[in-house]
């Protein structure tokens, strides 16, 4: 992802990001932004979501549908200004 005020990426595995909470900081330019969830993206990636989870059913059983959701919400989310 990258910081809607200085186009730096911000690592979704960052100290940054897992805070948190409302309002973040950039650690490169001190902007304060926000994560957010774009409805868009995430209806889009929500038929192979649910195609992943078919697949790994035989595998993971009930616990089947955690990855596709996990891969759904982590390309669908956005950072924006605060």
């Amino acid at each position: 992802m990258h910081c809607p005020h200085c186009e730096k990426q911000v690592s979704v595995f960052s100290k940054t990001l897992n805070r948190g909470g409302g309002t973040m900081t950039c650690p490169h330019c001190g902007g304060k932004i926000r994560l957010e969830i774009d409805k868009k993206l995430a209806l889009l990636w929500f038929i192979p979501a649910v195609l992943l989870a078919l697949v790994l059913k035989p595998l993971l059983g009930s616990w089947c549908s955690a990855p596709g959701i996990a891969v759904m919400v982590l390309l669908s989310a956005k950072l924006k200004p605060a």
